[in-house]
């Protein structure tokens, strides 16, 4: 991440396009709460340990790491933007949907394609909405 020159980076684009901005600091609330995903996939995966393993090795870390670069981008391309007011709405919607039990696992969803229930389907459109609210205050 210390090797990305953020000021190089063609700010103005992100700043002065209202929904690019919205997608991109709505990726970063996505990304940089990766490790919440990752528990519920990790209890959701508990009986394979090949997936567990590399869900803790590979793939948290990558992911937090986006998280990170995102929101520092978001927060160099628009410094009034508050992230952290704006995440924090996000989390305290995300974290509810985000459970083992939301994802379908007790209802026999496991047959390959169906970890995710429509509420939990929605988180793309919660971030969108907490940067959209944020950005207005």
């Amino acid at each position: 991440m210390e090797d990305i020159l953020y000021g190089t980076l063609a700010h103005d684009e992100v700043r002065d396009d209202e929904r690019l901005f919205h997608l991109v600091a709505s990726a970063s609330f996505i990304e940089i709460t990766s490790h919440l995903y990752t528990q519920t996939l990790l209890e959701f995966f508990a009986g394979d340990g090949e997936i567990v393993e590399w869900l803790k090795q590979n793939w948290v870390r990558e992911e937090l790491q986006h998280g990170a670069a995102l929101k520092r981008y978001v927060q160099t391309a628009r410094p009034d933007f508050d992230w952290e007011a704006a995440y924090a709405g996000f989390l305290a919607e995300y974290s509810q949907i985000c459970t083992v039990e939301l994802t379908g696992r007790h209802q026999g969803a496991r047959d390959g394609g169906a970890l995710l229930s429509s509420r939990l389907a929605r988180l793309p459109s919660t971030a969108v909405l907490s940067a959209h609210t944020a950005s207005r205050c």
